[in-house]
């Protein structure tokens, strides 16, 4: 009896070092894939506050290539970005956000 407590105990520990405390959602995509095979992702950016902070933002995503329409909202201080994934990913999204002068941390998609 003792070896399998140690047993589970262990496969908890591994569990927790994989997966971290939220469990197999720490490796959920905060991309959404729309049915026409475009991507969707919101980003939240707390330092946007007003519409010249609007307009760095989606003058830097604009830029990128596989950016297909950025929308803006500074009441929650959210951009959503639909992209083309084969052109463009989260990161180069997040750099040109970075780039515009603002940090940003994708949110969950829509359910």
């Amino acid at each position: 009896m003792k070896h399998s407590l140690r047993w589970a105990a262990t496969l908890v520990c591994i569990c927790v070092a994989l997966y971290g405390a939220r469990g197999s959602k720490a490796f959920a995509s905060p991309e959404k894939v729309l049915p026409d095979g475009t991507h969707l992702v919101t980003l939240s950016v707390p330092e946007m506050e007003c519409s010249m902070c609007s307009r760095s933002i989606s003058s830097e995503l604009k830029r990128l290539t596989g950016v297909l329409e950025v929308k803006l909202d500074e009441v929650n201080r959210q951009a959503t970005v639909k992209f083309d994934a084969s052109q463009v990913d989260l990161k180069k999204i997040q750099a040109a956000v970075r780039r515009a002068g603002f940090t940003s941390k994708p949110v969950e998609p829509p359910k």
